[in-house]
């Protein structure tokens, strides 16, 4: 004699959800924790080429510094210069360090504005970017 089962229902559908969040968890748990080799191997032994005119990427640019007095003169590395001067010493530095030229602005607390402005116009003029304005630190 056979004995036949009926199938229920419930048994025909199998709930995914609680394995598929179990594998994403691994998932995570293993990206996280795993360690992964540099490609660069630093076992293979070398013999690198010298270049003489090599230089280091981090080479920062020498800092260009112009001051500003309270009369509105303007001297640069220790040395007055007129507004035209000023505009060809920025050029020129402009010139030896295209991307990397650096220049520092110190102006006197009372000196006038308009130097001031003068002053960081001839650097942008010369294509100078990186400029700075230096103050007084809190006494």
């Amino acid at each position: 004699m056979a004995i036949s089962f009926k199938q229920s229902d419930s048994l025909s559908q199998v709930n995914m959800t609680p394995m598929i969040d179990c594998v994403f968890q691994l998932l995570l748990f293993f990206m996280l924790a795993s360690q992964f080799k540099d490609f660069e191997d630093k076992d293979i032994p070398l013999s690198l080429p010298s270049a003489s005119e090599a230089q280091p990427l981090t080479a920062e640019s020498p800092l260009t510094s112009v001051q500003v007095n309270q009369a509105g003169e303007i001297y640069m590395q220790a040395r007055k210069l007129t507004w035209e001067e000023l505009d060809d010493e920025l050029h020129k530095v402009a010139a030896n360090n295209r991307l990397t030229a650096r220049v520092r602005i110190s102006a006197d607390k009372n000196a006038k504005v308009d130097a001031i402005v003068q002053v960081i116009n001839l650097c942008i003029k010369a294509q100078i970017r990186d400029y700075t304005l230096t103050t007084a630190g809190e006494e």
